[in-house]
């Protein structure tokens, strides 16, 4: 009977490890830098740290919201060199991009 109640113990502890680590990837988190490049075929976006050479990869799909200035009623051109600041979680091993909000260089 112990050995079993153990048993039962460890399992109960791993799959609250487990739930807690899919959270924890679901948490959104935020990155402001410059855009480095844009990749249109695999819908990516790579970013260079505001104040650092770090540079991370976000995945955009028809979910992710883009926000930013406009000039004479049309979007701002993004482009290499435009700032940005992106809310995103880690989702099936990608940083997912949530929200997008674009300033110009």
């Amino acid at each position: 009977m112990k050995v079993f109640t153990a048993g039962v113990m460890v399992a109960v502890f791993l799959c609250a490890s487990a739930a807690a680590s899919i959270q924890r990837d679901q948490e959104e988190r935020t990155f402001e830098g410059q855009l480095v490049n844009i990749d249109k075929d695999s819908r990516t976006l790579i970013v260079k740290a505001k104040e650092s050479d770090k540079e991370m990869e976000f995945a955009v799909n028809e979910k992710t919201e883009v926000v930013g200035p406009q000039k004479d009623g049309q979007p701002v051109v993004v482009r290499p060199g435009s700032k940005m600041k992106i809310r995103y979680r880690f989702d099936q091993k990608v940083n997912l991009a949530t929200r997008i909000e674009v300033s110009e260089p």
